[in-house]
């Protein structure tokens, strides 16, 4: 099967997975989101981006371009344990301006979140988007545009004083405290 010939998810998840290659790396080689990828493969037909991306990935092999390694035929999913054994704990670090553009991943907007000392409601507010909805983005590898967006603006905004976090964090209730006798 040539990926310019693909016409369903079914195929593209067939064809990607005879590959050996995962939703990410195939997303990286015709410039989409892995997240683009797997809505691809659990829907009908193919969209046009997609399809078009594929006969330009197609002409790319042929041509000698790009090379898919077989290294890897088969492609497993790793599942998380209860006791989340897989995650990954990222040291913590401070995000100035060599930080631009690097916000990809829920991973770098939790850390970035964390560095300017802001709750999961407030950054939620700020960028008018629901608290559980920043969560899911925070625990995925590829979160909604609109939220990396949002932050890196919101981040370019701090860093150029145009909005000062020092009156979101200063104005927080206060939470505990002595208790009194």
């Amino acid at each position: 099967m040539r990926p310019g010939s693909l016409e369903t998810g079914a195929q593209l998840h067939a064809w990607r997975v005879a590959q050996g290659l995962t939703a990410k790396r195939v997303g990286e080689l015709i410039e989409l989101t892995e997240r683009s990828i797997h809505r691809a493969e659990r829907g009908g037909r193919l969209g046009a981006r997609i399809r078009l991306g594929m006969k330009l990935l197609e002409t790319r092999i042929a041509s000698g371009e790009i090379v898919l390694s077989p290294e890897k035929r088969v492609v497993e999913r790793i599942r998380r344990t209860r006791d989340r054994s897989l995650m990954v704990k990222e040291p913590s670090a401070k995000y100035g301006q060599w930080w631009h553009g690097q916000l990809r991943s829920g991973a770098d907007i939790r850390a970035w979140r964390k560095s300017v000392g802001l709750y999961v409601k407030e950054l939620a507010e700020l960028l008018a988007v629901t608290s559980p909805s920043l969560i899911r983005a925070e625990q995925s590898q590829s979160p909604s545009l609109r939220i990396v967006y949002g932050v890196e603006l919101l981040r370019n905004k701090v860093l150029s004083g145009e909005v000062d976090l020092r009156t979101i964090t200063e104005a927080r209730a206060k939470r505990g405290g002595r208790k009194k006798s």
